[in-house]
This record gives structure tokens, sequence and C-alpha cells, in this order.
């Protein structure tokens, strides 16, 4: 009884601001969300990667710088404090290292350089200069892959 009321409370005050969202949440929840919003980043890489090539396509690459730009300004909230693999029953489905939370600065730094990353390819997409958007797609990579590299493993 106590644990039902204590989460209708957290729900009631992440509803008016009071805590995050993420807090009223079970760390399941949170972890399925955080997926979905990463195969969202990703499939927006594989839609740049896809139009870099055209410049009558780059309304669809600011589309898609767009979408990872706000994603990366979100990503450090989607790893609150007790979501990590052990707090997720049976070890959830995941590819998230406990880095994350214990280099969490580090972390935090690695999505603003993908939120600077992608920010540049707003504006250049913007433009007209095919080969601009080229270079820039080439520094996006490693802004995910900075990531990738340090805070995510294999699916366990």
């Amino acid at each position: 009884m106590k644990i039902r009321t204590l989460t209708l409370a957290l729900v009631a005050a992440a509803g008016l601001g009071i805590v995050p969202l993420a807090l009223a949440q079970s760390p399941v929840k949170v972890h399925e969300d955080r997926v979905a919003k990463m195969k969202e980043i990703g499939g927006a890489m594989g839609r740049i990667n896809q139009n870099q090539k055209e410049v009558s396509a780059h309304p669809q690459i600011v589309a898609a710088a767009t979408l990872i730009n706000n994603h990366a300004k979100a990503i450090p909230g989607w790893f609150p404090a007790g979501t990590d693999l052990v707090a997720v029953p049976n070890g959830g489905k995941n590819h998230s290292k406990v880095e994350i939370w214990q280099a969490k600065a580090e972390f935090d730094a690695a999505a603003k350089n993908l939120e600077a990353v992608s920010a540049d390819m707003i504006r250049i997409a913007g433009g007209t200069d095919n080969n601009a958007v080229q270079e820039q797609f080439k520094k996006m990579g490693p802004a995910c892959g900075a990531c990738h590299s340090k805070f995510r493993s294999p699916l366990q």
C-alpha cells in the first residue's frame, strides 16, 4: 500500500513538474522509452546517410538532424539513477553499460557534443553546399560513436 501511494504521489508531482517524469516511472518503462528514442536516432542517422548525396534531399536531412538534436538534448535525462542493468528486472535487454552512471559527467558531455554536431548539420543542410553536408555527416558518426564505444555494450 505504501509503495502504491508513493508511486501515485510521484506521478502527480511529475505532472506538476515538481519531480522529473522519469523518477515517477518504473526502471523498465524508463528503459523501454530510451530504447525507442535511441532507435529513432539510429533511424534518423540512416536517413541522413541515404540523403547526403543530393541537395534536393536537404530538407529531409534537416528534419532528421533536428530529431537527433532534440533527442541529444534529452539523452542525459533518459538515464536517471536506478535505471541501470542492475535495476531493470532480469537485467533487461539493453546495451547500457554501468559506466553511464559511473561517469555521468562524461556521458552527458558526449550527448552535448552530439547536440552541437547535429545543430551544425541542421545549419549546413539548410544551405546548398552538398560537400559540406557530407563532411558534417563524417563528424556525426564519431559523435554517436563516442557513446557507443565507452557506454554501450553488445545486447545482453
